[in-house]
């Protein structure tokens, strides 16, 4: 007799290897984009060709401006909950940079199809630097 399963859920992350250059620039790139969140963010998002490393730039910017707030907002509350937003963000921040490094391109889940399309336009609604 099979027993009653509890419903499951999925988690959807999308990871896909754009990286088809010959040298390992880009890749280098996007993962500085996270270095110094939001500041390498926006440096990347402004100087970059590459609607990739413009992609990740976006990324560092989100998460540079989220992640204190999360932290701060959740202190408030308790200690503890502060302490877990910053192990999340800490482990994000890492996660992202570490994958972007390798070539694969993690994406926040809901607003990263958005910033996607933004990066392809880049900045001023064009398709990058000339």
């Amino acid at each position: 007799m099979q027993p009653n399963l509890p419903a499951t859920f999925s988690l959807r992350c999308e990871i896909t290897t754009t990286c088809r250059c010959s040298s390992n620039i880009p890749a280098r790139m996007a993962a500085l984009a996270y270095l110094l969140l939001p500041v390498t963010g926006m440096i990347a998002y402004f100087t970059s060709g590459s609607p990739r490393v413009r992609w990740h730039g976006l990324q560092a910017v989100l998460i540079g401006i989220l992640w204190p707030i999360a932290i701060y907002g959740l202190s408030a509350l308790s200690p503890g909950a502060g302490l877990v937003a910053w192990a999340g963000g800490g482990a994000l921040w890492l996660g992202l940079m570490i994958s972007a490094a390798a070539g694969f391109d993690l994406s926040i889940p809901v607003v990263g199809r958005y910033l996607r399309r933004a990066a392809e336009q880049g900045p001023g609604g064009d398709s990058g630097p000339v």
